[in-house]
This record gives C-alpha cells, sequence and structure tokens, in this order.
C-alpha cells in the first residue's frame, strides 16, 4: 500500500468508520474523507499539480490541512507547509484570528491581514485591508490608503 491511498483503503474497509474531527469541520467518516480528498485532488490536477509539484500550504492544523496534504500525495506531489504566524513583539498571530475578529464588526464586509516587511525590525509589520462602505485600508502604525 501507498501511504497516498490511505483514505480510499480505509473507506474500502470501514467506510462509516470514524476518520477525523475538529471544531470547523466536524467529525468526518473514512469514506467523507475520501471524497474530500478525491475532490480536492481533481481541483490539484486541473490547476496543474501532478507528480513533482511542490505545493506550498497555508492552513491551520485542522481537517481541511489533511485533506489538502492526500489530495497532493494522491499526485504523486510534494507538499510543503508554510507557517501562517506573523511574529509580533515575540509573540505569533495568526492572520485568520485578526481577521476573525475584524468580520464581526458589523461594518466590516471583507478583511484580508498579511504580512510586510518592516523597514527597522526583523520581523513583518501587519496590514489590514478591510473593504466596507467607505472604509480605506489601514495598518497599526496608521498608515492608510
Amino acid at each position: 500500500m501507498h501511504f497516498a491511498s490511505l483514505p480510499s483503503e480505509r473507506a474500502g474497509a470501514r467506510p462509516d468508520g470514524l476518520c477525523l474531527s475538529d471544531e470547523t469541520v466536524g467529525t468526518l467518516t473514512n469514506q467523507a474523507f475520501a471524497a474530500r480528498a478525491a475532490a480536492a485532488s481533481h481541483v490539484f490536477a486541473t490547476h496543474g499539480v501532478a507528480r513533482g509539484t511542490v505545493v506550498a500550504v497555508r492552513l491551520p492544523n485542522r481537517v481541511d490541512l489533511v485533506v489538502t496534504l492526500f489530495a497532493a500525495w494522491r499526485l504523486g506531489a510534494a507538499v510543503t507547509p508554510v507557517n501562517p504566524a506573523l511574529a509580533r513583539g515575540g509573540e505569533n498571530i495568526y492572520p485568520q484570528e485578526m481577521e476573525h475578529v475584524m468580520h464581526a464588526h458589523p461594518a466590516v464586509l471583507e478583511a484580508a491581514v498579511v504580512g510586510r516587511p518592516h523597514p527597522k525590525f526583523d520581523e513583518p509589520r501587519l496590514r489590514a485591508t478591510i473593504a466596507s462602505t467607505g472604509a480605506r485600508a489601514v495598518s497599526p502604525a496608521g498608515e492608510t490608503s
């Protein structure tokens, strides 16, 4: 058995057996997990992912990350996880956490947080882009665009 075929093997042996669970997706059976991995693999293939391709993945440690790993491996691709945390003052700040807080505000329609190199320090400075009526992009340093 090849490791990439593990989801299909498990789905064939125990389709209703519990496979993975997290607070975002809930619980997946072996069959549901294999189906998600196959669907993600198909999407990758339509975008040119094949044997020898390296797929960079920036996802938190949840079900979606595991699905993505198996989808890429199924095609013979390699996967390299990218740490989604931004270092700020010696602590990791995750863009998804900041975006989640911004999305909770009723005036925010869409938010994206990305890192930009800091001109003076060896850590990224954070930039938040918020789309809403009359809103502008603002960084924590007070810069606007």
